[in-house]
């Protein structure tokens, strides 16, 4: 997923780069780098999933609705 994708889903639901930096321990331009990639690290996402309470599947543009789905 590309970084600003993720910049922008993030600002939709009302979160900063700043305020998820502080939360998961990074520096505001340390994250901002990594969220200039095209391609950011699951690993990442996973950590900006944790402290915002927003699903890992939503950021892949999925519902956690759709985790129970057959």
């Amino acid at each position: 997923m590309k970084g600003i994708e993720i910049k922008e889903f993030l600002r939709v639901r009302g979160w900063s780069v700043a305020k998820i930096a502080e939360l998961i321990g990074e520096s505001r331009q340390n994250l901002s780098n990594m969220l200039s990639k095209d391609d950011v690290r699951t690993g990442l996402i996973e950590r900006m999933a944790s402290v915002t309470g927003i699903p890992v599947l939503e950021f892949y543009g999925g519902s956690s609705s759709e985790a129970g789905s057959v």
